[in-house]
């Protein structure tokens, strides 16, 4: 069951094939059985990947509580991040790659026509925040340090500061999640998000942090789940405390088992993103982004800058002509200064908050009051 509340209707999205195609030197019209309903009506466009989309999310909640009729476009991956949102009325969906990029300009014109309000968010944050290679033609923002969140709001022209993300999931993906981690009730569970997108992104020294001679034996009930792509199974490790999810945990499953586990730690990438929606503590590894673009608001955050010193750069690196690489990992600079103690550190601060909440969730009030009439000082861990 999916719930829906906006308008009082309960209804399931449609997905949409593409709906605007460029054709020589016009568009197509708007096919009648797409035409728009009756009332205020808003588009949204965003194109972007699973952080970007995240960013996103807020805005299809403000603009329904504004009386709008709610339409995004995106690709497949914004699909993934939104498809369960409750206030988007309809997705207008295309493959990635399959408008022209010199016409683009022209086909987002089309698709604008019609609507009482569009929010266009194309390269928003690409081109504003962060810098693309050989790119002058754009004018930043004269903070660079601005939360993504707030930016992306602010291109729709609403003064709202201060949200995180939001992610929706159905009855049966929670159900899904929950039967997954039911062996491990009473573990300390960490999902590790191997690796990102860019090569500042791969972070080298998971398997010195998670072996038998630190983490695993210092955390008796400790218990790590991977995930990431095809890719990241390079970086994963054989353990019988570790569930190998790289190349198999499906993106809304990982996405989901942010918001269930005991900690998130990786670098910044979607997964810690969506991490950020929710109040589970969570560790990124903070690379070409400030703190503040990412985490300013995310609660329980134990997260890291580099220490190095071209962090935070805010580029959009794409090869490793683009960074400064670190002859010992062959990754960069920025990602590999961030040493195992660094991330060891805060994992056990996370581990010590999580032991004490379990610890006074078990001891009743009057048990607890009754231990410290008897047993002074109670150290709680």
């Amino acid at each position: 069951m999916i719930d829906r509340n906006h308008n009082d209707v309960l209804e399931y999205h449609k997905m949409r094939p593409i709906m605007l195609r460029y054709l020589d030197n016009h568009c197509e019209e708007l096919p009648p059985d797409h035409k728009l309903p009756d009332g205020k009506t808003a588009l949204i466009i965003r194109w972007g990947a699973i952080g970007d989309m995240i960013f996103t999310s807020p805005l299809p909640r403000l603009l329904k509580e504004q009386g709008y009729y709610v339409v995004v476009n995106t690709q497949r991956q914004g699909l993934s991040v939104l498809q369960e949102n409750p206030y988007v009325d309809e997705f207008w969906f295309q493959e990635r790659g399959t408008i022209d990029q010199v016409k683009m300009h022209l086909y987002i014109e089309k698709l604008k026509e019609g609507f009482d309000k569009v929010v266009d968010l194309t390269q928003s944050i690409e081109r504003e925040i962060l810098h693309l290679p050989d790119d002058t033609g754009f004018k930043m923002v004269d903070d660079r340090n601005v939360n993504y969140i707030d930016h992306t709001i602010s291109k729709s022209g609403l003064d709202v500061t201060g949200l995180n993300g939001e992610l929706y999931f159905t009855e049966a993906e929670e159900k899904a999640a929950q039967d997954f981690l039911s062996d491990f009730q009473d573990k300390f569970v960490v999902l590790v998000c191997l690796l990102g997108s860019s090569i500042h992104k791969a972070y080298p020294w998971w398997q010195f942090i998670f072996n038998d001679t630190t983490l695993y034996k210092e955390i008796p009930e400790l218990i790590t789940i991977t995930t990431g792509d095809e890719w990241a199974r390079l970086l994963d490790w054989e353990h019988p405390n570790n569930v190998q999810g790289a190349a198999s945990l499906p993106l809304r499953k990982s996405l989901l088992l942010a918001k269930h586990v005991d900690l998130v730690v990786g670098p910044e990438t979607g997964i810690l993103n969506g991490a950020g929606c929710f109040d589970t503590p969570k560790i990124c590894l903070l690379t070409h982004s400030h703190k503040d673009n990412l985490c300013k608001y995310w609660k329980n955050d134990y997260s890291i800058q580099s220490p190095a010193d071209c962090s935070p750069c805010h580029e959009m690196v794409y090869s490793r002509d683009q960074c400064q690489i670190d002859k010992h990992t062959q990754t960069s600079k920025c990602i590999s200064q961030i040493t195992p103690d660094m991330v060891i550190k805060q994992i056990k601060a996370a581990y010590k908050e999580w032991k004490r909440k379990k610890f006074r969730a078990i001891i009743t009030p009057s048990q607890y009051h009754e231990d410290r009439k008897s047993c002074q000082p109670l150290v709680i861990l």
